[in-house]
């Protein structure tokens, strides 16, 4: 019973934040179809992003961290304009984020069929990170990822043809990311 509760509980959230248009636009259609499955629902996912993120120089996010975001491919002037605006202390980051799935499964079979799911599709980082007698947490984990330090207090730690080539980089690493995330999720439609 605990179980249908979270899953009650999360279902509401889902609607919500697509009603708030916070799910990422490329997860909609395989959220919604996922969902509707009886033995296992997502609690939080993201379709991998390219971000320009400021920390505290103990490198701890800080409260509204994001100073450029996308889940789509940039272009160099956009990132290069929120990266010549940014004059604060702390650390200025260019990263990429993979794409992320939190799924709650009622049991431990159905873990292991979104495990096998991950395998097919060849993910390699997922696993189980919560067990419990009321349901079973799994994470799934893209593998493209990259997070470079590009200012400090303000100062620029790289010049604009070094920074071009990251956006480049994270550009190519954003593709690679989405294709094996449409074979993953392509893979858990079919449990």
């Amino acid at each position: 019973m605990v179980f249908e509760k979270k899953r009650e509980r999360a279902l509401k959230k889902f609607e919500k934040d697509l009603e708030l248009r916070k799910v990422d636009k490329e997860l909609v259609d395989f959220l919604t179809k996922f969902n509707k499955k009886k033995d296992c629902f997502t609690t939080s996912s993201c379709a991998g992003r390219i971000l320009l993120l400021k920390t505290a120089k103990i490198e701890k996010k800080q409260p509204k961290a994001f100073v450029f975001k996308s889940h789509e491919k940039v272009r160099f002037e956009d990132v290069e304009k929120a990266f010549d605006s940014w004059r604060n202390d702390g650390i200025l980051w260019l990263k990429l984020d993979s794409f992320i799935l939190h799924i709650c499964c009622r049991n431990m079979e159905t873990a292991k069929m979104v495990l096998i799911a991950k395998e097919r599709a060849g993910v390699k980082r997922g696993g189980v990170f919560y067990f419990g007698n009321d349901r079973v947490m799994v994470e799934l984990i893209g593998t493209q990822k990259m997070q470079v330090p590009v200012k400090k207090d303000g100062e620029a730690m790289i010049d604009k043809k070094y920074l071009e080539y990251l956006v480049k980089k994270a550009n190519e690493k954003l593709e690679i990311n989405k294709t094996q995330m449409k074979e993953l999720l392509n893979e858990l439609l079919k449990i």
